[in-house]
């Protein structure tokens, strides 16, 4: 009864506080202290979260956000309340005579259009992630080319990432990053993988990263997702626990970028009808992970080989229900717009993206790679992206990219935006600042 009787007092105080300009602050912390008391998380965070454009200390606010998203997480990681893709950890890597099937396939499409073949940058890393493919198996790749994608390694405590999250650590963190723990790779004979985990303190410094930036993530995530998916364990990924939860860069990156471009685009993840999504250059498919386990969409990659294979491999492996469209070559897109209709998830090389009609995307999406491409080949997207785009386009890239190999530095002002698309996000990243990221408005 007191709790009831403090809960209606304070409710009535932030009512009469609404005609003020600035709600007040303690009115509101008192509301979420009293429902977090009473166990009512889920509303007590969304209180805490509305003090943020209140006159109460962002410090403060923080700090019992803190408590409460750390309890909801808890609760998360108990049995059967994680949702775990469907086929996570059940798929068999294809054949090397398949592999290399496939790999020419892919090859002799990108050859079709000039514009869209791998700068000097991506074949010699493409023949990279090739060799570690062959060498420890596409069912390892998060323990080789998934490091060259988006899963940062960062084996220093000097590291610029740890020290932006180290900042960030007494209002977005908590001591549970100290007490995670991660598997010994010094000891277990798998350090042949991933080179620089020989070092222990190297390990010391990663494992402290991602239990950070995971930590960061679970605060600053308002939708909640981060704390509801499991990390697939498809891809044989580097084991970082929390009481048992595997933590992972790629699923708290994926969650961050997905909430940024819902977010600054005003789509509904549960809208009526399925948001239609292209992907240019997608790593392994983890944003395709992410928003397949959490918003109503079909989910287009374009990329180049071995990119491709990985990711088409990696969400065949985790969704095996969903209709999916395997890559394969076609002359006209009427020859496949029925079938592609169906899929949820689909694969091409990226120079069949100009084979689609226009308008035909609602949210198109770069993470770091337009910034590694020739000046051709970013004019060409560029262009593909206007044309078959309708809604919004996500980019993510360096604020200055030196690609030596191609003999090109490209720098934020230089991607060649359209003049008539609307600017509605542009950002520093605040975890690794030596990337900005955008949302715009594709008419």
């Amino acid at each position: 009864m007191m709790i009831r009787r403090i809960l209606g007092e304070v409710r009535e105080k932030i009512a009469r506080g609404k005609k003020a300009s600035i709600p007040d602050g303690a009115s509101i912390l008192q509301l979420g202290d009293a429902l977090f008391e009473s166990n009512k998380d889920e509303e007590a965070e969304l209180t805490y979260r509305r003090a943020f454009n209140s006159d109460a200390s962002a410090d403060l606010v923080n700090h019992k956000l803190q408590r409460v998203v750390a309890r909801i997480a808890r609760r998360y990681e108990q049995p059967g309340m994680l949702m775990v893709a469907p086929g996570d950890g059940k798929a068999t890597a294809p054949t090397l005579p398949e592999f290399y099937s496939m790999l020419d396939a892919v090859n002799k499409e990108l050859a079709t259009v000039p514009e869209a073949t791998p700068s000097k940058f991506w074949v010699s890393h493409a023949n990279e992630h090739i060799d570690m493919l062959v060498k420890y198996g596409l069912s390892n790749f998060k323990r080789t080319v998934a490091h060259n994608y988006y899963n940062w390694l960062t084996v220093s405590i000097s590291d610029h990432q740890i020290r932006s999250l180290i900042q960030l650590w007494p209002t977005h963190g908590s001591a549970e990053a100290l007490s995670d723990e991660m598997e010994e790779l010094h000891k277990s004979g798998k350090v042949s993988q991933v080179h620089l985990f020989k070092d222990i303190n190297a390990q010391l410094a990663y494992k402290l990263g991602v239990s950070l930036l995971w930590d960061y993530t679970l605060q600053t995530d308002h939708h909640g997702i981060l704390r509801k998916i499991a990390e697939p364990l498809t891809g044989n990924p580097l084991k970082i626990t929390r009481r048992g939860r595997v933590l992972s860069q790629d699923l708290a990156h994926s969650v961050r970028e997905r909430n940024h471009i819902l977010d600054a685009s005003g789509l509904k993840a549960e809208s009526d009808q399925p948001i239609v999504i292209g992907e240019l250059g997608a790593g392994h498919g983890r944003l395709a992970h992410v928003f397949g386990m959490s918003t109503n969409c079909r989910y287009m990659i374009f990329d180049i080989a071995p990119a491709l294979l990985v990711s088409q491999w990696y969400i065949q492996s985790l969704f095996p229900g969903e209709k999916i469209f395997i890559f394969r070559s076609f002359d006209n897109f009427e020859d496949i717009a029925e079938e592609l209709s169906e899929c949820r998830f689909a694969f091409f090389a990226s120079s069949q993206l100009e084979k689609f009609p226009e308008n035909y995307f609602n949210l198109f999406i770069n993470v770091c790679s337009l910034m590694e491409m020739r000046v051709d080949s970013i004019n060409y997207f560029f262009r593909q992206i206007e044309r078959v785009t309708r809604g919004h386009f996500y980019t993510k890239q360096w604020l200055r990219q030196n690609n030596r190999q191609d003999g090109i530095v490209i720098e934020k002002q230089d991607y060649p935006v359209p003049a008539v698309w609307k600017n509605r996000l542009d950002s520093i990243d605040p975890i690794n600042r030596r990337l900005f990221q955008q949302v715009w408005e594709v008419p």
